[in-house]
């Protein structure tokens, strides 16, 4: 059996999960309406949009900048991919509530306590690559 120790549950020395991260596991959040979900559905991808939209007038910033031409931009706003993440978006917000949509949307939004650790900052980046490579592969 696990102990309580340095705010951390250990099992022969190995680091499974903080308490912080189990709290939020067993938080359980009140119950809600339907209308609260369809609400959270709605609003969970009009966040989802504004982020893609951020997201790429932030790319078209610095490619202006760089010299670069920009005909991918507009057909990456409006493709099917960004209208799936959209939909996953609205999706998720209905099935798993406000709460945790705005963990979600924390993490790429750059609130989240997550952000102040080395190893996510890298991997993050590397799965922002490997999307960029995804948009530019399904493109051609």
């Amino acid at each position: 059996m696990g102990a309580l120790n340095n705010n951390c549950f250990t099992d022969a020395g190995v680091h499974i999960v903080t308490v912080r991260a189990t709290q939020i596991l067993l938080h359980k959040p009140e119950p809600s309406t339907f209308g609260e979900r369809i609400a959270t559905a709605f609003i969970s991808a009009l966040a989802a949009a504004l982020t893609l939209l951020a997201y790429f007038v932030l790319n078209a910033v610095f490619a202006a900048k760089s010299g670069s031409n920009l005909p991918l931009v507009p057909t990456m706003i409006f493709s099917k991919l960004s209208a799936y993440i959209i939909c996953a978006a609205a999706l998720a917000g209905f099935l798993i509530g406000s709460a945790r949509m705005v963990n979600i949307f924390s993490v790429f939004w750059g609130t989240n306590q997550i952000w102040e650790r080395e190893w996510f900052r890298k991997l993050f980046l590397i799965l922002s690559v490997a999307f960029i490579v995804l948009m530019i592969l399904l493109r051609t």
